[in-house]
């Protein structure tokens, strides 16, 4: 029973990988399809691909703030409950 379910879980995991990479393999062309299309139109692929990895870095550094401020919360509202416990 215990190899049932251990193949079941291998077959699964491949499964998911090989759809990922498929996806993956999709996902890629369609970003080359829209670079091209891009060049087309008078657009520098170079400075585009600047551009998106910068949207993604602000992204992720307007998380990180996010993050920080909820942080600062978190810690001002544990203060806040332990003087009201106190009083």
């Amino acid at each position: 029973m215990t190899t049932d379910n251990t193949t079941e879980r291998l077959t699964s995991t491949i499964d998911r990988l090989v759809r990922l990479t498929q996806e993956r393999a999709d996902i890629s062309t369609d970003i080359s399809e829209i670079y091209k299309q891009a060049e087309s139109d008078g657009y520098d692929k170079a400075a585009l691909k600047a551009v998106v990895k910068r949207a993604i870095k602000d992204s992720a550094k307007e998380d990180e703030e996010l993050m920080e401020l909820v942080d600062t919360y978190w810690t001002a509202y544990l203060h806040g409950d332990k003087k009201t416990d106190a009083a």
